[in-house]
This record gives structure tokens, sequence and C-alpha cells, in this order.
């Protein structure tokens, strides 16, 4: 038996693992293969090196850089130049800008206030005594209301520099991996978790394998059945579902000549090809290679520089996809005439974002559903009472 139980690898499951192990507490962690991180595990490209999953970015949070540094024992430090959204009608703004944070919290607040105005309608027009998982739900929408008008109003008062892990998030990743020592680590599927009369959980990996626990943690995108002790089926993102988000990411090697600066992260918000850039030099976010010790270290290719370009569609519908990332990179002002670009390899990763009566991130008496995906930083803040 375990006291606590985390099911999925995202960063912010490993870091719930390594606190409740830190406190005395005997965990485990489980996860469906053998790649842990999740969306930030750890890929191998062919006969290239090792890079990131995705392209990364932590948005400022008072606070959520130095529990991050705290937990995983890396060193954040300002990103230089400060990552940028561009839009293609010329439009730049950087994230640690305030015009962008007056930007995000006047488009933030008005969505989430006109999305529980039409909760609260849905539920009286039906002239029915809500469900406790209703109220449950209102209730977790105005307590992020709050969380976000109060972390935003702070953020325009204060210098709000977007940092990232010295290393980048490669060496972040890897650091919570091996801060997992203690931690009972089970590459297996669970297939459903049932919750007992006593408010205890068991946790099945198959019919003659599974185990009792105090406490579950579970990431939203984690793929398994979960009961209630009413008998209530829940689901977290099944695997059958339809609605399936699918990122494409390419490893891109250009011209290091024509450069102009090496700007971090770019995010294209309206572009209908390309969605993100991140560079992998000089900042560490991106290319490694093992060394003979297991540790990862920068890899360098001599004359050129390495970026991950993640993609809305499959690299085979966009014509001309060397011509169309060059020229984005171009019009963004990193270099001073278009690019020589060589694609070298991509992968497709799968999100699904919506179950049968999805169980959404928050607190169910003895069940922690964590958002696995979006910004790290929301979601260190929110939970920083138990991470601390």
């Amino acid at each position: 038996m375990f006291e606590k139980v985390i099911v999925g690898s995202s960063p912010i499951a490993m870091m719930h693992a390594i606190s409740y192990k830190n406190k005395g507490f005997k965990t485990a962690l489980i996860n469906d293969g053998y790649d842990l991180g999740g969306a930030w595990a750890i890929h191998e490209w062919a006969n290239i090196g090792y890079t990131e999953k995705a392209c990364h970015l932590i948005e400022y949070y008072k606070g959520a850089y130095e529990i991050l540094e705290r937990i995983s024992g890396c060193k954040f430090k300002k990103l230089e130049p400060q990552p940028l959204k561009v839009w293609g009608r010329g439009l730049e703004l950087s994230y640690s800008s305030k015009k962008w944070f007056i930007f995000q919290f006047f488009k933030l607040i008005p969505r989430g206030l006109a999305r529980l105005i039409i909760k609260l309608i849905l539920l009286i027009k039906r002239f029915e005594v809500p469900t406790k998982n209703e109220i449950n739900h209102l209730f977790r929408d105005i307590n992020l209301l709050i969380f976000l008008f109060k972390h935003r109003i702070i953020s325009l008062l204060e210098n709000q520099d977007v940092k990232g892990p010295e290393g980048g998030w490669l060496a972040f990743t890897d650091a919570l991996i091996k801060k997992l020592e203690g931690v009972e680590v089970l590459n297996e599927r669970v297939q459903k978790v049932v919750e007992q009369i006593d408010g205890r959980w068991l946790v099945y990996l198959n019919e003659n394998n599974y185990f009792f626990t105090n406490e579950l943690i579970i990431t939203e995108s984690a793929d398994c059945l979960i009961i209630d002790n009413s008998n209530k089926m829940h689901t977290s993102t099944l695997h059958n579902e339809n609605i399936t988000t699918n990122f494409y990411h390419l490893l891109v090697t250009i011209d290091e000549s024509r450069l102009i600066f090496s700007n971090p992260y770019l995010h294209f918000p309206d572009n209908v090809n390309i969605k993100r850039i991140t560079a992998a030099h000089p900042y560490g976010f991106g290319l490694k290679e093992r060394s003979p010790d297991c540790e990862f270290i920068e890899k360098k290719i001599d004359g050129s520089f390495e970026i991950l370009v993640q993609l809305r569609k499959p690299p085979d519908k966009i014509e001309n996809i060397s011509l169309v990332i060059a020229q984005l990179i171009f019009n963004a002002g990193m270099t001073d005439s278009l690019c020589e670009v060589t694609i070298h390899d991509y992968f497709t990763e799968s999100r699904l974002m919506a179950g049968n009566e999805r169980v959404s991130p928050g607190v169910y008496n003895n069940l922690l559903v964590l958002k696995s995906v979006g910004d790290l930083g929301i979601s260190v803040l929110k939970q920083k009472d138990t991470l601390c």
C-alpha cells in the first residue's frame, strides 16, 4: 500500500511525487511507458541528438520560478532577449511587456466571467437543484477567476521578466527525473481506479495486480477509468474519444551566419501553419547529447543553428515548408535575409482534449486532478501549499 499515488509523469506530477517523498510519504508514480515527462519528455532525434519534446515556456507569475528552482534544483535565469508573440499584421509583443499583461488580463477575465454566467443561466433554466459535482465546477471556475485576477494585477505592478532553466527544459526534465530517487516509479498502464467506502482508492494495473492508496493524484490527460464511491464512472481523456489535437514538431537547422539575434521563443498566434519556434542556442534550449556519465551536454554543430518548430498541420500539408519557415523567421527580424532551412526530422504528438464526462483539474475529496498541459506557472502556484 502507498500513501500517495501519482498517475502521469508531467513536470507538475513529478514535482508532487518529489514533494511527497521529501515529506516522508510512501509514494508511487505510475507512467504508461518509459519516457517520463509527458509532453515535456526527452525526445531522441534520429542520429542527431536529444531535445525537449515541444516548444516550452513558463510565463511570469510571482513566486512560481522560486518553487520550480527549489524542487528541481535548476537555476532559472532571465531569457535574453525576452520571448515574443508575433502577429501577421506586424505586431510584436514581449511576454514581459506590461502591454501584453494588460491585453491578456482583459482577454482572460471577461471570457471567464462569460463562461461562468452561461453556466449559471443553464442551471437556473433547468429548475433543478444543482448536483454536488456541478457546484464544485462552479466553485473551481470562480477560484480560477480570482486567481487570474489577483496574479495578473500583481504582474502589472512588478517586473515580469520571463525566465527559463539554465541548460534548457531538457535539463529541467532530467533534473526532476533524478530527484525521483526514493519514489517507486512503475512503468505500467493503470486500467482503472475505484474509490472505496473508506475513502481510499483501489488502483488496478490489471486484474491480478492492484494496490490501495490513501490519496490519488492524477493528471487530466491520464488514460484510465475513474469510479467514485457512488459507482459513477468518469474518464480522464480515454483513447476512444474523437476529439484529439495533433502537434507536429520539426527539428530544423539554419545557416547561423545569417542570424541577427537568437530569440529563445517566438509564438505566432494567427499563423495558419506554424505555432511556435524555440531556439536551441545559445540558451541551452534544444539539441543535446549524452556524455559518458549519461549527463546531457550541449551539442553544437559548427556553422549551423538549430530550432524546434511546432506546426499546426502535418508537414506534408504545407507547400514549400522550408521557404515558409525561412520567410517567417525573416519577417520576425531574426535574419537579414532569407535563410537556408534544412529539415532533419519530425514527430507527431497527439493530445486528447476531451473525455466522456471529463474530470477537470481540481480536488475531489481525496482525489487531486492536476492540469498536465498549459502554463506550468499557474499549476505550480495553485498547488504551492502541497509543493512547499
